[in-house]
């Protein structure tokens, strides 16, 4: 009996994002972290019913951080097949310019800090701590969810709601959007 994928999940293999890890965990999702052909990545992003994007990235898509055989595993070309989606997640550093340029549907992560030198570049005065507090409540918030939209409702409440005074958290929180 052949297996219906529901969800496909492309987060390149990166010790620094494995935060990013309990949003897809346990959910019977296809996992690509690496080692895939740009023509059979753009088959399964085609197929997929959902698709999560995630890791580090600009404004030009989400890099591969030497997992595929190019620079950016997300880009203007896998774009186009995304157009055809309404349900996806772009979590990556300044995928919101990636979305509004290649007019995408979903929710979506502006700059987003995850490291502490984002954090200082950002001047953000955020601890180590904070950072890996905000690292992992926003995952928890948004993991296992089914639709873009309880993904962006849970971040923007539950987020919100047990981020306390942590100002990486308020930083990424008010970077959090969505598109229908």
């Amino acid at each position: 009996m052949e297996m219906i994928m529901k969800k496909l999940v492309i987060h390149p293999d990166d010790r620094t994002t494995d935060f990013l890890k309990p949003i897809y965990a346990g959910d019977n999702a296809v996992v690509i972290s690496g080692g895939v052909a740009r023509p059979l990545l753009m088959e399964m992003v085609k197929d997929a019913p959902r698709v999560l994007m995630m890791g580090h990235g600009s404004p030009a898509g989400l890099f591969s951080v030497g997992q595929f055989q190019c620079s950016l595993v997300i880009n203007s070309q896998v774009a186009e097949t995304l157009k055809e989606k309404n349900n996806s997640a772009f979590i990556w550093c300044n995928a919101d310019k990636f979305v509004m340029r290649h007019k995408l549907r979903g929710f979506y992560t502006g700059m987003f800090i995850s490291e502490v030198w984002e954090a200082i570049a950002m001047g953000v005065h955020g601890s180590r701590l904070d950072v890996e507090e905000s690292n992992e409540l926003f995952a928890d918030v948004v993991k296992s969810t089914d639709s873009a939209k309880k993904m962006y409702c849970r971040a923007r409440t539950e987020y919100q709601r047990i981020m306390g005074d942590n100002p990486v958290a308020k930083y990424n929180h008010d970077r959090l959007h969505l598109v229908t």
